[in-house]
């Protein structure tokens, strides 16, 4: 038998993790897993129970790669979580900066529904079937992922500690997301041969010790761009004094 169940998404999730008021809320993917592991688990289990006792099930928490440039991405449309008035919907907005669209009588929140490209695991779902063993896969339509550094998900994924802006002009990153980011970073490192980090703000210690994060550095011809426009910038302004701090 070869058998693969490919299940919709499902708002569950969504609404508990807003329910915990104590802790981070986590973000889209992992509800994404959680409701895949969740809802497999009970078909899996179904299926179990009407097949043969030496008949393998298998649930596969499934990844799908996506091109990051997918005009998706600044056109949010699909649905999740619940129906909301105007009010708490323009108030989800505000404070979580969420996309949200009219549905009948109330308002949603909308993601992005990307073309899925590849599915990275396809492999082990083939070998499966070769098997005999059915599965339940890509639920949801699967955990969008996006090629970055190194490749997300990819053989070659590796942790990247520090990059130079001519180093990350090879990569591709998500609009709307880390591309403003690294373009921020990578213009300041420019424009002053100081050095950027990107990390999250609770690793702002570690982050400044040179622990945490991806620092941004210059390499030597950005270094002599960033000291001809100081030494420029200078030669201009020599008269004049300032009583602000320095950068």
């Amino acid at each position: 038998m070869r058998l693969v169940v490919a299940l919709g998404g499902n708002a569950l999730l969504a609404l508990q993790a807003a329910a915990y008021r104590d802790v981070e809320p986590c973000p889209l993917d992992v509800l994404g897993a959680e409701s895949q592991g969740m809802l497999g688990y009970l078909l899996e289990q179904e299926l179990a129970n009407r097949l043969p006792a030496a008949q393998a099930v298998a649930t596969l928490v499934t990844r799908v790669e996506v091109d990051p440039l997918d005009p998706a991405f600044q056109a949010p449309s699909k649905p999740i979580g619940p129906l909301n008035t105007q009010a708490q919907a323009d108030a989800l907005a505000v404070k979580h900066h969420w996309a949200m669209a009219a549905e009948g009588a109330g308002w949603r929140c909308v993601v992005a529904s990307p073309r899925p490209v590849r599915v990275p695991n396809v492999a082990v779902i083939r070998s499966l079937l070769e098997r005999s063993v059915p599965i339940i896969a890509a639920g949801g339509g699967g955990i969008p992922v996006v090629p970055g550094v190194g490749g997300l998900g990819l053989p070659g994924q590796r942790r990247l500690d520090k990059a130079t802006p001519q180093e990350l002009a090879s990569f591709t990153f998500a609009p709307g997301s880390m591309a403003p980011k690294i373009e921020a970073a990578v213009n300041f490192v420019k424009a002053t041969g100081k050095r950027a980090v990107i990390s999250p703000l609770d690793h702002i210690e570690a982050m400044l010790a040179g622990l945490a994060g991806t620092e941004i550095h210059a390499d030597d011809s950005t270094k002599d761009s960033a000291d001809a426009s100081a030494a420029a910038h200078i030669d201009v302004s020599a008269p004049c004094r300032s009583n602000s701090p320095a950068a």
